[in-house]
C-alpha cells in the first residue's frame, strides 16, 4: 500500500484557490491513499461565523466534493480531506473519505479545540471504521479523526 499526504496552506477563504493548488499537486502524487489537510478549501482560523457559512458547504453535494469525486477517479486513489461542512442550519468540521468509484462517507470532528466550540457543532456521527482497497486490490482498514483528536 502506498500512502501520501498533501500539506499546503490554503489561502484563507479561497475555495476555487484552494483547489486549484490541490489539483496541481496531484499530479504528480502516486498512493492508493492520500490525506489532505484539515479545512483544506478554506484555511483553519475563521474571524466570524459569516466567514464560516460563506464556505461551508453540504456533503456530498458541495463543489469540493465533486473536485474530490473527480480527483480520486483520475488518480485511482481514495482522498480523505477536511472540510467545513453545512448541515441545514448546522456547521461541522468534517473530513470526507472519497473513493475512486465515487462512493463518499463522513466524519465529523467530535473533540473541538479552543474557538472551534464557538463556530462548529461536535461531530455526531461516531468513530467509524471504513473498510478501503488498494489499486492492487488488497483491502485495510481506515479510521479517520480530525487534528486535535
Amino acid at each position: 500500500m502506498r500512502a501520501a499526504y498533501l500539506q499546503f496552506a490554503p489561502a484563507y477563504l479561497e475555495v476555487d484557490q484552494n483547489l486549484a493548488a490541490v489539483e496541481s499537486l496531484l499530479r504528480s502524487v502516486e498512493a492508493d491513499l492520500i490525506v489532505l489537510p484539515e479545512l483544506f478549501t478554506s484555511g483553519y482560523f475563521f474571524q466570524s461565523k459569516d466567514d464560516l457559512e460563506r464556505v461551508a458547504e453540504p456533503i456530498p453535494n458541495g463543489k469540493s466534493v465533486a473536485a474530490l469525486r473527480g480527483w480520486a477517479d483520475s488518480l485511482g486513489a481514495t482522498l480523505v480531506a477536511g472540510l467545513a461542512e453545512r448541515d441545514g442550519d448546522h456547521f461541522y468540521n468534517s473530513a470526507v473519505v472519497v473513493r475512486p468509484d465515487g462512493r463518499v462517507d463522513t466524519y465529523r470532528k467530535v473533540h473541538l479545540f479552543y474557538e472551534e466550540t464557538i463556530l462548529f457543532e461536535a461531530g455526531d456521527l461516531g468513530f467509524r471504521v471504513f473498510e478501503e482497497h488498494t489499486a492492487a486490490g488488497t483491502s485495510y482498514r481506515l479510521g479517520v479523526m480530525v487534528c486535535f483528536e
